[in-house]
């Protein structure tokens, strides 16, 4: 990622998304400023929001009870 320049365009970082700048970690709902072409590819790989339109609906992943998960039977 490149550095933030002046006259950056600014944008949000996507739910359950980090990336990373000069080293540091920017995470999900935080701003980050940088040149328009980064944020381009960076929104259509779903890593910054685009303002006004919904995001992907995204799962925290599989729930699993003891009831309902793998079991391990010992012969």
């Amino acid at each position: 990622m490149a550095a933030p320049e002046k006259g950056g365009s600014r944008a949000t970082v996507a739910r359950g998304r980090t990336i990373t700048i000069d080293g540091k970690q920017v995470g999900p709902g935080e701003e980050v400023s940088l040149p328009p072409a980064e944020i381009a590819q960076l929104r259509k790989a779903g890593f910054l929001t685009t303002p006004g339109e919904a995001e992907l609906p995204r799962g925290d992943g599989p729930v699993f009870s003891p009831s309902e998960g793998p079991t391990v039977k010992v012969a």
